[in-house]
């Protein structure tokens, strides 16, 4: 840590360079709208309160420089042990610490610096990730372990850092290390090729082309893009979709991919023709599959997670991601206008790319349909069960034949979803079972025994 401390003790020359708002002064109207929302939201964060798994926890209760590492259900500690080694017990559910890893709320602290300028936001967030690391020391416990949340907390960081970049030079000379730190963590943990960990391969790999853009790194830069265009070809069919079965997924990719395109056109880097070739496939089919309000099923596996968190769009919800990447291709992929504040917030307020739906999309590889008719939406998976070319997805449900029906945005005939990852196998295997879905069963056999 200290070795980082001597050789990244600097303001990174990218800074205030990559988020629109970034550029922005706070009596901008795009601010003014939305500023006492984002004030309101950055105190409960600051206060230590988040909404996780659908319950609201706070990581101060009983302890005033917060427990990050306690699972707020059983009151358990996580392990401590060093992340190299299999985890030896599980205390709750993983998405509670894998949530706050993420540390989405710096993006909150970063705007509101932009719309405040009150140094106390852009102190709160670096208080906030000084505290998360002194739970353990270096890649000993919870929230070391496992690179995709290293990846996200990476994106939250130079995020953050981007959004305070007129803050003090202290401040950069402080945060710098840290994110260098994490990069050289993640570097050590990337998840091997396509396999289950699969999109969390291409997110890894993002967060350290992001770091190199950041650090001025060539190796974690070219390292990285060159393995993400390998992965890119072995995991995303030729319609666009991700093999892994799962259709929020595909947003998150998505958002990997879009953000550390930007951050490249922003840059001194060298541009990577491949990333728009993707991100164009890959916005395709998620446009191919939203209703007329930008919404998509609950088709395979979720985790409710975001790359960024700017705005409380919900989680399957997609019509942010679609207008900033139909600003990247030039091309329409979103059916309404922008509602909540990503893509103003990301790209600025340019013109919008609105698109008719149309009535029959069938992506052909992925065996994936939409039929819409003015406010009926129909969704019929006709894909493998998260089983693709190069191995296992490991997000797919028993779902195939499966029908989904909305009516006017709403559920008629359901997709489950998910339930959990880690608590109870018992019922998160309902949730994925032949059973839970609108397709035929055979005596009780699931289509993936």
């Amino acid at each position: 840590v200290n070795k980082y401390k001597k050789r990244y003790s600097y303001k990174s020359s990218f800074t205030g360079n990559w988020i629109n708002a970034s550029g922005l002064e706070q009596n901008t109207p795009l601010f003014l709208k939305e500023k006492k929302d984002i004030l309101r939201k950055a105190s409960k964060a600051k206060n230590g309160n988040f909404f996780i798994n659908g319950k609201s926890i706070n990581i101060y209760e009983n302890n005033n420089y917060g427990n990050w590492s306690i699972d707020p259900i059983s009151k358990n500690l996580w392990p401590s042990e060093n992340v190299f080694k299999p985890i030896s017990f599980f205390p709750g559910d993983l998405r509670f610490p894998w949530e706050l890893d993420r540390m989405h709320q710096l993006i909150l602290f970063g705007q509101a610096w932009r719309c405040s300028k009150n140094i106390d936001w852009p102190k709160t967030g670096l208080i906030q990730i000084k505290q998360l690391m002194k739970q353990n020391k270096f890649e000993f416990g919870i929230h070391w372990r496992d690179g995709l949340q290293l990846a996200i907390r990476i994106f939250s960081m130079i995020g953050f850092v981007d959004l305070c970049h007129d803050f003090t030079d202290d401040f950069h000379k402080e945060i710098t290390p840290i994110i260098a730190l994490h990069a050289y963590s993640l570097s050590r943990q990337v998840s091997p090729q396509s396999e289950i960990t699969n999109n969390h391969l291409i997110g890894e790999l993002c967060a350290l082309a992001l770091s190199g853009i950041y650090l001025n790194n060539e190796k974690y830069f070219k390292e990285s893009i060159k393995n993400l265009k390998i992965e890119l070809e072995r995991q995303i069919y030729n319609d666009g979709v991700p093999y892994e079965g799962s259709v929020p997924y595909i947003r998150f990719i998505l958002d990997f991919l879009v953000l550390t395109e930007i951050a490249i056109k922003k840059s001194d880097f060298e541009d990577q023709p491949f990333l728009i070739k993707y991100i164009e496939k890959i916005s395709s089919a998620l446009s191919a599959l939203v209703d007329s309000k930008g919404n998509v099923p609950p088709i395979g596996d979720g985790d409710d997670g975001r790359v960024m968190k700017f705005d409380d769009e919900p989680y399957l919800n997609v019509n942010e991601t679609l207008l900033i990447a139909s600003q990247l291709i030039q091309k329409p992929l979103s059916p309404c206008k922008s509602i909540y504040s990503f893509k103003n917030l990301v790209l600025g307020e340019t013109k919008s790319y609105k698109k008719i739906l149309n009535k029959i999309n069938f992506l052909q590889d992925s065996g994936l349909i939409h039929l819409n008719y003015k406010n009926y939406d129909i969704w019929i998976d006709c894909g493998p069960t998260g089983l693709g070319k190069f191995g296992p997805g490991g997000h797919g449900h028993n779902d195939t034949t499966s029908l989904v029906f909305y009516f006017d945005g709403k559920a008629i005939l359901h997709d489950p979803g998910w339930f959990s990852y880690f608590v109870n196998d018992f019922t998160r295997n309902q949730f994925r079972s032949t059973l839970s879905h609108n397709t035929i069963s055979i005596n009780n056999e699931e289509q993936a025994r």
